[in-house]
């Protein structure tokens, strides 16, 4: 990914929270299959605390009627890099919101690359991943929705019809495009447009709002 110096993005809690808030990504492989591609939820383990993990691992499943698990089962045995690819908030930016022309028209956003080789989860820990992830996007609910209210048949039913993984994470590339590259006030100024053009999107209010948070507390 092409990061410019002001886009560059280190900092691992606000990347470990986008990444908990915009977990539905891209997993691409390539084999002599050649370059396939999966949109997946995953989840994200910053710090490990071991060895193995000193960038954090990503963990997810896909279909193992997904001609793609084929790729990522020779990863796993062979070696090579999968990519996992998060896009967090984003939203056009028009040169009229600046507060002095002779700008031009471009696109904000918060987007994370992760790399490493994927290793396959064994049964138990495939059952453990797919009670995360349940837990993790029924947690806001009124009433939950849990696994276990599905008999042991049904749930290893389901658990065998999906390849679990996890990635430890060798190379992360994160880059957040917020108009740091403009004096503190054009990124405000662009900020309230893009909060004004767009009230009923999320992403774009999201996008305005880090514009705002980075704008007048960053040097």
């Amino acid at each position: 990914m092409y990061v410019p110096k002001p886009f560059v993005w280190q900092d691992r809690a606000e990347i470990a929270a986008m990444i908990a808030a915009h977990n539905f990504g891209l997993l691409v492989t390539q084999s002599a299959a050649g370059l396939e591609a999966t949109h997946l939820p995953f989840l994200y383990d910053p710090e490990e605390g071991h060895e193995d993990f000193p960038g954090g691992r990503l963990l997810g499943h896909i279909a193992r009627a997904n001609p793609q698990c084929a790729a990522i089962e020779t990863l796993a045995e062979s070696g090579g890099e999968a990519l996992a690819v998060i896009q967090g908030p984003h939203a056009y930016v028009s040169p009229n919101w600046y507060a002095t022309g002779g700008k031009v028209p471009t696109w904000n956003y918060q987007a994370v690359h992760l790399y490493g080789r994927p290793r396959l989860l064994d049964p138990a820990a495939t059952s453990a991943l797919m009670a995360r992830l349940v837990e993790t996007h029924e947690a806001p609910l009124a009433a939950p929705w849990s696994l276990q209210s599905l008999d042991e048949r049904k749930r290893r039913g389901l658990e065998n019809a999906i390849l679990a993984f996890e990635i430890p994470i060798a190379r992360l590339e994160a880059k957040a495009k917020l108009s740091q590259d403009k004096p503190a006030e054009e990124a405000l100024s662009a900020a309230m447009g893009i909060a004004e053009a767009f009230p009923e999107d999320p992403l774009a209010q999201a996008t305005a709002a880090e514009m705002r948070r980075r704008a007048t507390t960053e040097d």
